[in-house]
């Protein structure tokens, strides 16, 4: 999850976890956005570790894992949010397409 192939790689995986980071840490706090990624990371590395032949690299797991939280967050709860949340959110989504 720390290691990452390239400059761009680590740049891409960064800039990423840094707009999840703003939403999950408004929405779950500073500690529970930490358990987020740690979690999912883990969770991603174990699955990479079962269904791929080649090793994984990067935070790309964790960071899809934490979309895949605040997506499903989103949807169940989109009506408590703020608007400042639901920008943010709409920058998710853009930012995943």
């Amino acid at each position: 999850m720390f290691l990452h192939g390239s400059m761009e790689h680590i740049v891409g995986n960064s800039l990423f976890f840094y707009i999840l980071s703003l939403i999950s840490y408004r929405l779950i706090g500073f500690w529970g956005s930490g358990m987020l990624f740690v979690f999912t990371g883990i969770i991603a590395g174990i699955t990479s570790y079962h269904f791929n032949i080649l090793p994984s690299l990067g935070a790309s797991g964790a960071i899809f894992g934490m979309f895949g939280f605040l997506s499903i967050f989103y949807i169940h709860q989109r009506k408590f949010l703020t608007e400042n949340l639901k920008d943010l959110s709409w920058v998710m989504i853009i930012s995943a397409i």
